[in-house]
């Protein structure tokens, strides 16, 4: 059954040119007792991956957002943990019209086993995320982060691994996909397949801060659309369309009878994928080698295959 509304997604990009943290910014983060890595407990909820995290003694928690550009801490979180916060701008969210920033000068983040320092975040109102009282978002936890470190996201077992570049492992059994980044954003090559003989491939953007399952302009040509909310998140809403896919190809697995909504904010987001979709593997983003790794877990085989 197709659903009436589109799932939460925040899809954040800045109006100004971004300075991205690069591999040597590393410097002033250490784990700890000098190791290497770092495995944790995470939360899911709806597809999103809720991280633990400390700044200035205050327990947050963060969403892992592939699809933001910056770190980001909510306005009043800012607030209360007395950053420096300054100057000012706009980012783009899910919906339509652009959302007020300010910057934030100098932000150490500590995860459980490691400890980071970043130059630069942003601060931004999170509240119109954050209507489950259970699950609030304190931030979200974005490029700057994942350009640093490979990370791998076990959904199932619901654990989160950070690891230095240069000791990484590929998972067995894993396949590679190419990940290409743009301006801090990751896309990767799939293909929607509206029916068994029809297989039409992009260029997708990969969003774990979207519930999102896929986004693709082909939902607003096919029989089965139904009207739908879209842009849920930051900006303002839009009408849409949802649709349900045959299939959805990524590598070399196929997940059939998926969602499909259209469509994004921009150019860039109307070709998209999110929790839904990653949510069905073991995820390893590692943007150092722009590369990204998937395992099937036991929800591969779950209710849309």
């Amino acid at each position: 059954m197709l659903m009436a509304t589109c799932k939460r997604v925040v899809i954040v990009f800045l109006s100004c040119l971004a300075v991205f943290a690069r591999a040597d910014d590393r410097s002033r983060d250490h784990f700890k007792s000098g190791e290497s890595s770092t495995m944790f407990p995470v939360q899911i909820h709806e597809s999103l991956v809720y991280v633990p995290v400390e700044i200035n003694g205050r327990q947050l928690q963060f969403v892992l957002d592939s699809g933001s550009s910056r770190n980001l801490v909510d306005t009043a979180q800012a607030k209360r943990l007395e950053l420096k916060v300054g100057g000012g701008g706009t980012l783009q969210g899910a919906g339509q019209g652009r959302v007020p920033m300010q910057g934030i000068d100098g932000l150490t983040i500590r995860l459980p086993g490691l400890e980071m320092y970043f130059d630069e975040a942003s601060s931004v109102d999170l509240s119109p995320v954050n209507k489950d009282q259970d699950f609030k978002e304190d931030g979200l936890l974005g490029y700057p982060f994942l350009e640093r470190y490979v990370v791998t996201i076990d959904y199932e077992s619901k654990t989160m691994t950070v690891t230095v570049p240069e000791k990484f492992a590929p998972p067995a059994g894993g396949v590679r996909l190419p990940v290409e980044i743009r301006h801090g954003w990751p896309f990767v090559t799939a293909a929607v397949k509206p029916s068994e003989d029809v297989s039409l491939q992009d260029k997708f953007f990969i969003d774990s801060g979207s519930s999102d399952a896929v986004d693709h302009p082909i939902a607003s040509t096919m029989k089965s659309q139904q009207p739908t909310e879209t842009g849920v998140g930051l900006g303002t809403p839009t009408t849409g369309t949802v649709a349900k896919l045959w299939g959805f190809q990524i590598g070399t697995y196929l997940l059939r009878n998926v969602e499909v909504a259209c469509c994004g904010s921009t150019e860039d987001t109307m070709r998209m994928f999110g929790g839904e979709i990653l949510s069905r593997f073991t995820v390893t983003f590692d943007y150092p080698h722009q590369r990204m790794f998937l395992v099937p877990n036991s929800l591969y085989k779950g209710p849309s295959n």
